[in-house]
């Protein structure tokens, strides 16, 4: 499929993916979310590129002062006139006729170039003028933190990108998460806080909430630690609900079956990486091994087969690797060989 190598500039330029974002239909929204969950790598693209799209403003019928004017017949004259030196010769027999013509196709010529170059120009002034996006990464084995013009701040897991406007509207706060990210949202009941992950919006007025949401995950969890958030389904997303969470309640959304639970909190573990504390509860292996490889960086290799939905406990406050790995081993999980920043795992 030719849109799993595009960029988000190229998605904005393709006239099929902005009749989808402007006009969109039951079919080109059946592709884009299949195209979606064949290729979940791809959303931060494609929500850039919807923000684009939609940030867009094109000058329809450009105006020419009278400076672009005199600039546009000077321009006329000359060309006729050094076509006519040119082509002296061949015109000589039926000068007028052909220079009538001549200038005709070079009027209309010029006046199509001049007014296209205009048009592009002013779109190009308006696109830079209105569409001001900024992305922020947190690379793998690492955390960070980034405040958003609001003053609000966003603490991105490792693994984790999120993508927002350098100034937010007068009407709504709307940023794009992939991964995982820890918001404390400044106050502003006129300006709702919106967070789009996947399938999933979150919106509230002022609060401190985490969302999870990574490409490689089925689940999207949404919790809150203060205030209160509304939970519902995005981005073209088949599934409809609505959850309205107080602090210690998660949402959490499976994407593959379209199981949708609400539930109370037994504790803060959910928020315990942002003070990078690495904490498992009774959590199958093959989940702990895929935080692993974002806490730490590394990349897990099985050079035999072991059950991964065994499921172990843990707490680490930002231990070197091989302590949690001790300890997992100590649990019988498994043997490990440590090669650079590749772990191979055996029985």
């Amino acid at each position: 499929m030719k849109y799993k190598d595009f960029s988000s500039w190229e998605l904005a330029e393709d006239h099929y993916f902005v009749n989808w974002v402007l006009r969109p239909n039951k079919h080109s929204d059946k592709f884009w979310e299949q195209f979606l969950a064949d290729h979940p790598e791809k959303s931060g693209e494609v929500l850039l590129a919807r923000e684009i799209v939609t940030g867009i403003q094109y000058s329809n019928s450009p105006k020419l002062n009278d400076t672009d004017y005199n600039d546009l017949f000077e321009r006329i004259i000359s060309t006729k006139r050094s076509r006519e030196s040119s082509y002296a010769p061949f015109l000589q027999k039926n000068r007028y006729r052909w220079a009538k013509y001549a200038a005709a196709v070079v009027v209309l010529t010029l006046l199509g170039v001049f007014l296209f170059q205009r048009s592009w120009l002013d779109s190009y002034q308006s696109q830079e003028e209105i569409v001001r996006i900024l992305t922020k990464e947190s690379p793998m084995g690492s955390k960070l933190t980034t405040v958003l013009s609001d003053g609000s701040r966003v603490k991105l897991n490792a693994g984790s990108k999120i993508v927002y406007p350098e100034e937010f509207s007068d009407t709504l706060r709307r940023v794009y998460l992939t991964g995982e990210a820890y918001f404390e949202v400044e106050s502003d009941p006129r300006r709702p806080f919106r967070v789009e992950s996947n399938k999933v919006g979150t919106e509230v007025l002022g609060t401190s909430f985490n969302v999870r949401a990574y490409p490689d995950d089925h689940k999207i969890s949404v919790a809150v630690a203060e205030g209160k958030v509304r939970v519902t389904n995005a981005g073209g997303s088949t599934m409809k609900f609505e959850h309205t969470l107080l602090p210690y309640q998660e949402s959490e959304v499976n994407i593959l079956n379209g199981q949708v639970i609400k539930r109370e909190l037994r504790d803060d573990m959910i928020f315990a990486w942002t003070n990078w504390k690495l904490v498992f509860r009774e959590e199958p292996l093959f989940s702990i091994l895929k935080k692993l490889e974002r806490w730490y960086n590394v990349e897990f290799e099985f050079k035999e087969k072991i059950e991964t939905l065994d499921t172990y406990t843990g707490s680490f406050d930002n231990d070197p690797l091989n302590v949690v790995l001790e300890a997992l081993k100590s649990q019988g999980a498994f043997n490990y060989e440590i090669q650079g920043w590749k772990i191979q795992i055996t029985n």
